[in-house]
């Protein structure tokens, strides 16, 4: 999601189906600050705009149990538009307001075990419904409280689904908003809820010095000169040789999110000191969460496979009495004119790290162009990750980028 001041773009998608489905109900007018009906919502009631693209595939599962959510732009929230008559609203035309407008939202989910995609749609879709009758005047400690619980009830409802189907399964949730959006001398926050082991980070341009060796002949001795718009300073080192110095593009990693992984040692300490849950090797050599013992044998906890390798989750109605938590950790980070949003499932984060990312994205110059669509951009990057796991020769997971 790439988050401008001064244009609003109109991205394209190419998800289906339901993902499809729930990222057109995030792009209608369903909510806002009440306003007089003859009032037209101007650009200049709000501090920051956005665009957002999406990508998913599948990996070397059986199936892709990922889902997101989104917001497409900040002009689809905005431009007012009549309410439609009760014949002709359906999921893709849901009713509207011209006196209320939603906050946005953006979600990653990653199903596992074996019905791991109705876990993840069903909160996908849940969650989305929700955000419906969430208006976008919410400050930080607002927007904190109804993520903490929506996700609550979300998970509530999950849980009843899957004792019901008397199978234990589960999801990810990674969830975004933004708060004092309707600031407009303020700046607004993300607001950043996370449970699992998908990510959010923030990647925010930066100027530092570049230093490049030069032909001292080419070099008019020590001077300043003015370049393209940036400030080249010519210096010599005490050999004879001479150096420029100038500005150039970075992209700083600031991390939204904290894996809830077994690496984590405040993690495993929470799950041994408040639950019987043991922490094992499994045959993959990652460490999971499995039963205790003397609840369940080992040969039946193999069996129906139920050890995670992941702390908290929505969902597993079983392992959640094992130290498997649903419990949300939250993070907010002021946003600024050019910011890059990434939220994506592990099947990104295990081929590539923060840097990796950041590092790809650099090499897109486009990403930094407003009349580009952040889509391409998207592609980009989800095409360059099933890359990678091929010249690794990995086996990749479902992938979904935000």
């Amino acid at each position: 999601k790439i988050l401008q001041k001064s244009l609003a773009l109109s991205p394209i998608f190419s998800l289906k189906n339901t993902m499809e489905e729930s990222l057109i109900q995030n792009e209608q007018i369903l909510g806002s600050p009440k306003r007089k009906p003859e009032e037209n919502l101007g650009q200049n009631q709000i501090n920051l705009e956005f665009s957002c693209g999406y990508s998913t595939f599948k990996g070397s599962r059986n199936e892709n149990q990922d889902e997101c959510s989104g917001t497409l732009s900040s002009s689809s929230l905005l431009k007012p538009q009549p309410s439609p008559s009760k014949r002709t609203r359906s999921v893709r035309n849901p009713p509207q307001s011209v006196d209320f407008i939603t906050a946005p939202l953006w979600a990653v989910f990653d199903g596992h075990g074996g019905l791991g995609l109705q876990a993840s749609r069903l909160c996908n879709n849940e969650l989305t419904q929700r955000f419906k009758s969430i208006s976008a005047d919410q400050n930080v400690e607002n927007m904190r409280n109804i993520l903490l619980q929506n996700l609550k009830e979300t998970n509530d409802k999950l849980m009843i689904h899957a004792k019901e189907t008397g199978e234990e399964f589960g999801t990810t949730a990674v969830v975004a908003s933004l708060s004092d959006w309707f600031d407009p001398n303020g700046k607004s926050k993300l607001v950043v809820a996370n449970v699992g082991d998908s990510r959010a980070i923030l990647l925010r341009p930066q100027k530092r010095q570049k230093i490049v060796q030069i032909d001292p002949q080419e070099a008019n001795h020590t001077k300043e000169e003015q370049k393209e718009g940036e400030v080249r300073e010519i210096n010599t080192n005490g050999e004879g040789k001479e150096k420029v110095e100038e500005l150039e593009t970075y992209l700083e990693i600031i991390p939204l999110s904290s894996d809830h992984s077994l690496t984590r040692s405040d993690e495993c300490q929470r799950i041994r000191n408040n639950s019987d849950g043991k922490i094992v090797v499994g045959a993959s050599g990652l460490l999971r969460v499995c039963p205790s013992e003397k609840d369940y044998p080992l040969n039946q906890v193999v069996q129906n496979r139920w050890a995670l390798n992941m702390t908290r989750s929505l969902g597993h109605p079983i392992l959640s009495n094992y130290g498997v938590i649903s419990d949300p950790e939250f993070v907010d980070h002021e946003v600024e004119s050019g910011d890059v949003l990434v939220l994506a499932s592990d099947g990104l984060w295990e081929i590539m790290t923060n840097e990796m990312v950041a590092a790809f994205l650099k090499t897109q110059e486009n990403v930094f162009n407003p009349v580009t669509s952040i889509q391409t951009v998207c592609d980009a990057l989800s095409k360059e990750s099933q890359r990678l796991h091929k010249v690794m020769g990995k086996a990749s997971d479902n992938c979904t980028i935000v």
